[in-house]
């Protein structure tokens, strides 16, 4: 049985079981110096060692799309309502390595980077599902039974720089993230007529379908 976000913050929630699943690892990789994990967008470089975590594109998940809707009992009149299917997304983020690092040679920043960027790559090989205890936020996400998969995208170089130029900034090196399903629940509920108190069945199209 699937339990569904309740509201509009699961995009929120996350982003910020990314942010906690990606601090916890880096400390573990890292546990006198782990960088530390940020939502950025392209606006703002930091400028201390950290793993920049931005949420660059928000679109359907087309598998989900013809869900059927589910019929919910009211506690209120004891009525029962057709509620319209949850919306499903696909969250894609780019996940960037940046380190200032002084000591070690020149090339030190740079090697640090890949370190990092090498640690990242493991945690979510490992981990490619993420539920249970490590869900966090605010809009039902945490404590709900959803299983949120993260795959690596084979985003070919010139769209990543496109994602990189559209913030009027040079190309980083980084890795390309998808999170989904993510589920937002619809308000959207239809009536069921009862029949001696039975349900006359009932289409499962959606409104405008």
């Amino acid at each position: 049985m699937i339990s569904f976000v309740s509201d509009f913050n699961a995009i929120a929630d996350v982003s910020a079981t990314l942010v906690e699943v990606l601090t916890k690892g880096l400390h573990v990789g890292f546990p006198n110096d782990a960088p530390k994990v940020l939502l950025r967008d392209l606006k703002d470089d930091p400028t201390e060692n950290a793993i920049t975590v931005f949420l660059y594109d928000v679109s359907e998940d087309a598998s989900t799309r013809n869900r059927p809707a589910t019929v919910r009992r009211e506690n209120i009149g004891n009525s029962v309502n057709s509620v319209r299917s949850p919306m499903a997304l696909s969250l894609r983020y780019l996940i960037t390595p940046w380190s200032f690092a002084t000591q070690g040679g020149v090339n030190e920043p740079r090697l640090n980077e890949h370190r990092y960027l090498g640690l990242v790559a493991r945690l979510f090989y490992d981990k490619p599902i993420i539920a249970g205890i490590d869900l966090q936020g605010l809009g039902g996400l945490q404590g709900s039974s959803e299983a949120l998969k993260v795959s690596l995208v084979p985003l070919p170089l010139e769209d990543r720089t496109r994602i990189w130029e559209s913030g009027s900034k040079p190309y980083r090196l980084s890795l390309v993230y998808e999170v989904r399903v993510v589920n937002i629940d619809s308000t959207v509920t239809t009536p069921v007529a009862l029949v001696g108190g039975s349900e006359i069945g009932f289409g499962t199209n959606e409104p405008g379908e």
